[in-house]
């Protein structure tokens, strides 16, 4: 989903939903690629668990990365290859070496946001201009089945 208007830009995705398992490992690059590329170079990124029908807090076993690429290739490959078939050639995936976990700022006293995310009412954000994103949700013992959302505005 995306909108815009009177000074309002925005694109916001979930990313991934991922079941409650004993050991899994749901990557939202695999699944679909890299996302929210239509909201390319936005500098602002926030990232947050939501819960699934059925799951209450507290949230246990989940851990959930946050990964985003500088590769521009991530926006050709979603726009069109055949643009440039030698950056993006048929069948392309965008290498692992092409992520990288995002950093985030923290306050002057106390960490304010957290990657990986572990809990409900929590969040990770960025100020980078990332052309797009990916998500790795880890499950330990989880309980509950979770999505990921992630919002990015200019």
């Amino acid at each position: 989903m995306a909108g815009s208007g009177a000074g309002l830009n925005y694109a916001i995705k979930i990313l991934l939903k991922a079941a409650a398992a004993s050991s899994a490992v749901y990557d939202s690059a695999i699944l679909h690629g890299p996302l929210l590329w239509e909201a390319a170079f936005f500098s602002k990124t926030s990232f947050q668990i939501l819960a699934q029908a059925g799951t209450t807090d507290p949230l246990s076993g989940w851990s959930v990365a946050c990964y985003g690429t500088h590769d521009y290739r991530a926006y050709i490959m979603n726009q069109d290859p055949v643009v440039d078939p030698v950056a993006c050639p048929a069948g392309f995936t965008l290498p692992d070496t092409s992520w990288v976990e995002i950093a985030l700022p923290q306050s002057e006293t106390t960490p304010t946001w957290t990657n990986p995310i572990v809990a409900f009412g929590v969040t990770a954000f960025s100020p980078e201009p990332w052309v797009a994103v990916r998500v790795v949700a880890t499950a330990a013992s989880a309980t509950g089945d979770i999505a990921i959302t992630c919002t990015r505005i200019p």
